[in-house]
C-alpha cells in the first residue's frame, strides 16, 4: 500500500475535479472549471497550486505546445486531508472519543452503525 499523501482543503478541490473530468487540463481550464464552480481563484492562485501539488506528487504535468496539462497522479483513496490530524488534535488521538462525540451530537443511522459493525469485523478478520 502507498503512503497516503497529505492535501490541503485548496488542493483537494483541483484533485477533485481532475478526478471528475478524467483529462488532463491547462491551468486556464482549471481555473475556469473552478469559477463555474463557483470557486474564484485568479489563474496565478491555481498555478501555485499546482506547482505545489507537482512537487509533493499529488498531480503529474505533460507539455503540448506551449502549454502544461496537469492530471491527477493519485486516487481518492491515496489522499488524506489532515483526519488523523484532526483526531489527534481534538480528541487525544482516539477513534473511539471522535466516535462518541459525532454520535451524541449527529446520531447514527441504523445503516452506519451497521456498517461500523461490519468494517469492525473486517478489522478482526485482518489480525
Amino acid at each position: 500500500m502507498r503512503k497516503k499523501k497529505k492535501v490541503t482543503d485548496s488542493e483537494e478541490i483541483i484533485l477533485k475535479l481532475l478526478w471528475k473530468v478524467k483529462e488532463p487540463l491547462s491551468i486556464a481550464q482549471i481555473t475556469n472549471c473552478l469559477q463555474e464552480q463557483g470557486v474564484h481563484w485568479a489563474y496565478n492562485t491555481v498555478a501555485t497550486f499546482l506547482r505545489n501539488m507537482y512537487k509533493k506528487e499529488t498531480v503529474k504535468l505533460t507539455k503540448k505546445g506551449v502549454f502544461y496539462y496537469y492530471e491527477a497522479a493519485v486516487t481518492k483513496e491515496e489522499v488524506t486531508n489532515g483526519a488523523i490530524t484532526f483526531v489527534n488534535k481534538y480528541f487525544q488521538g482516539s477513534l473511539k472519543n471522535f466516535l462518541l462525540n459525532f454520535s451524541s451530537e449527529r446520531g447514527l443511522t441504523e445503516q452506519e452503525i451497521k456498517d461500523l459493525k461490519e468494517w469492525v469485523e473486517q478489522l478482526n478478520d485482518n489480525d
